[in-house]
Formats: C-alpha cells, sequence, structure tokens
C-alpha cells in the first residue's frame, strides 16, 4: 500500500536522501519509490525544478568563463541559448511520463499518470546531478556521458515495478520510449529555436 509523506517539509533533505537513494542503488531504489505517494507537481518542484536550475546555471558559468566570447552580445546569446535549454529540460519530465504512459499498453504494462511521472523524474536524477559539472566543461562531458548510462540503466531496471511491463517485454518497450523521445525532443528544440528566432527579429 503507498504511503504519503512529506517532501515538502524538508524540502533539501529530501532531495538529497533521494540523489543518494537513485545514484547508489539504481536498480533497487524502485520499490521504495514505488511504495510512495507523491504529486507530480511536488516531484517537479522538490527534485527536477532545483537540480535543472543549478545545472543551467553551472553550464552558463562554464561556458561564459571556459568557451565563450567575453562580448556583451556573445553573453546575451549564450544567455538565451542556456534559457531555451533550460525550458526544454523542464519540458522533458512531462514528455517522458506522456511517452512512457502512451507506450507501456502496447508492451502489456500499466502505468497511471503519477507512476509515471515519477519515474521519469527518478530515473533523470544522476543526470541532473551530473549536469552540474558543466561548471568546468571537460567534466561535464566525461561526467555526462557517465551519467547517462547511469540513468538508462535505472530507468531499464524500474521498468517493471513502475509500469508492471513483463520482463520479455522490457527491452522492447525501454528501446520504443526511447526513440520516441528523442524525436520528440528534436521537434521541440526546432520549436522552440524557431520561436525564439522570432522573437528576436
Amino acid at each position: 500500500m503507498a504511503t504519503t509523506t512529506t517532501a515538502t517539509a524538508a524540502p533539501r533533505s529530501f532531495l538529497i536522501d533521494r540523489i543518494k537513494l537513485v545514484v547508489t542503488c539504481p536498480a533497487t531504489c524502485w520499490q521504495t519509490i514505488a511504495s510512495e505517494s507523491r504529486s507530480p507537481r511536488e516531484l517537479f518542484t522538490t527534485i527536477s525544478l532545483p537540480l535543472l536550475a543549478l545545472g543551467a546555471v553551472a553550464g552558463f558559468v562554464g561556458l561564459k568563463f571556459f568557451s565563450a566570447p567575453s562580448s556583451t552580445a556573445a553573453t546575451a546569446l549564450l544567455l538565451q541559448q542556456s534559457l531555451l535549454a533550460f525550458l526544454l529540460s523542464c519540458a522533458m519530465p512531462f514528455v517522458s511520463a506522456l511517452v512512457l504512459r502512451q507506450l507501456a499498453p502496447f508492451f502489456q504494462g500499466t502505468v497511471e499518470s503519477n507512476r509515471a511521472f515519477s519515474w521519469s523524474v527518478h530515473s533523470s536524477i544522476p543526470m541532473l546531478v551530473a549536469s552540474l559539472l558543466n561548471i568546468i566543461p571537460l567534466f561535464g562531458q566525461v561526467g555526462g556521458i557517465v551519467a547517462a548510462c547511469w540513468s538508462l540503466y535505472s530507468g531499464y531496471a524500474g521498468l517493471p515495478v513502475m509500469a508492471a511491463v513483463p520482463k520479455n517485454q522490457q527491452l522492447a518497450l525501454f528501446i520504443s520510449y526511447i526513440i520516441a523521445v528523442a524525436i520528440l525532443f528534436v521537434l521541440l528544440a526546432l520549436a522552440a529555436a524557431g520561436l525564439f528566432a522570432a522573437l528576436a527579429a
């Protein structure tokens, strides 16, 4: 039976504990996560949003001081690009959860909206934590590769628990999910880039 806990009582402590859980127990953490009942809003504001914001700042600072020219125009362009990346990243947990919900029934799975969003948020934690390394771009690139593999492994391991998908359908669902999310991300990025270009014109 799911239990409701109050992440809002100590959001910083909850975030740190959740990072430790997913990073150190990427495959076995899902039983704990599945036993909880948290709304998408609570998960987004206590896990995704703080890490996304910190990662965006780290990326901006890293590019500003290690890569980008120091002119005002270059800084403004970099800030615009960082904002675009941040907004796209904020949309991804919702897109990811929607994709999982739509695909799961085709692979004998079933997942309700809160669980789909929880899976999306928690499986992304290693990548979000690694984005803090972007304050030094080289470290960010190496850490991003490792974290991406960690996130993929954790997300794959969580499917039978969070989406009730049979083991023999787990890999097929995961591959289909990755392809669908990649396509949607590219489409969203193109649309957002076009919007920013239109506003800047």
